[in-house]
């Protein structure tokens, strides 16, 4: 157990003069708030948000979410865009629409078909067609 103890404390002293201020406390341990993952608060997708995705979708296509955040959705992270295109596209793969461009319209075309596609073989569910 000293050895464990040891190891600690010198894992502390490691960090307190290698880590960044804000990540670490007086102590040396890890400030764990640091490391949890940012979340937006109030942040959400509206019609407008929505139609802003389809216009950088339309811009730029499928799998450019850096760009269409940098565009039109700075406030979401390209992570989020990607989901709520795979909702706007009813699929979980959206691999084969890389590079694919379209509008409002073209989109729901793309949801019903991978919406039919899905119930047929009864892999719709959470309004998103399922992998395999």
């Amino acid at each position: 157990e000293a050895h464990i103890t040891d190891h600690v404390e010198y894992a502390k002293f490691m960090r307190k003069h290698l880590s960044k201020p804000e990540c670490i406390h007086e102590d040396g341990s890890l400030d764990m708030e640091y490391f949890r993952p940012k979340v937006l608060d109030n942040i959400s997708w509206t019609d407008d948000t929505i139609h802003d995705l389809i216009q950088g979708i339309k811009l730029h296509g499928i799998g450019k979410w850096a760009q269409i955040q940098a565009d039109f959705l700075p406030m979401f992270a390209p992570l989020d865009i990607r989901i709520k295109a795979n909702k706007l596209f009813g699929t979980q793969d959206l691999s084969s629409y890389s590079g694919w461009k379209g509008d409002r319209e073209a989109i729901q075309k793309e949801f019903e078909k991978n919406k039919a596609a899905a119930e047929a073989k009864n892999l719709w569910k959470y309004d998103v067609s399922l992998n395999p």
